[in-house]
């Protein structure tokens, strides 16, 4: 009887502490969670920056960074939106793949040859029937002094990106000044220096 009451009683503490073990009485720890971006707004897509121009700076990253040349054939979405007090422009648009027609090789060395070439984009012929989406989004970052380019294929989903650093002061364009602004100021020059 002594054993039965021994192991009844072992049994409920062991069951008491592994249920503590189980539960603990210490808070559960807050997660904190990021807003979700504010949507995508309206955008004629020439205020501020031209959606064309974005376009084409970014087939031009896509070309530098794959070596297949697109030719613009219709956008098709521009929005805008303010994150953080950095404007981002998205520009959606179709394109279709250039048809190239291989370069004749120079008569003169190979070296020469592949270093003229290599800073030439290439003049599109023609373009291939099937039409590529796109997405490229601008992002205009006042805070930090710099331009993102984000160009994206959406058909492969490969993303390549470009940031443009901008320099802190404009420097603006002294104006010569003219014989007439010449001669007023030593006229007034002379007054101060008479009176």
């Amino acid at each position: 009887m002594k054993y039965l009451i021994t192991f009844i009683v072992i049994a409920i503490i062991t069951f008491v502490t592994l249920n503590a073990k189980k539960s603990p009485n210490t808070p559960k720890k807050t997660t904190t969670t990021t807003p979700s971006p504010p949507p995508w707004g309206k955008w004629d897509g020439k205020t501020n920056f031209s959606a064309k121009e974005i376009v084409k700076n970014a087939t031009e990253l896509y070309y530098n960074e794959t070596s297949v040349l697109f030719k613009l054939l219709k956008i098709t979405l521009n929005q805008t939106r303010i994150i953080n007090g950095t404007n981002r422009y998205r520009v959606k648009y179709l394109a279709a793949r250039c048809v190239i027609k291989d370069a004749k090789k120079s008569r003169k060395s190979k070296q020469s040859y592949k270093s003229s070439s290599k800073y030439k984009k290439p003049k599109c012929f023609g373009t291939v029937k099937k039409n590529t989406p796109f997405q490229a989004i601008f992002r205009d970052n006042t805070l930090q002094h710099q331009l993102g380019l984000y160009v994206t294929n959406l058909e492969n989903k490969k993303t390549y990106k470009k940031v443009y650093k901008q320099p802190l002061k404009r420097v603006k364009k002294v104006q010569k000044k003219t014989k007439q602004a010449i001669s007023e100021e030593k006229k007034i020059h002379n007054l101060v220096k008479w009176e």
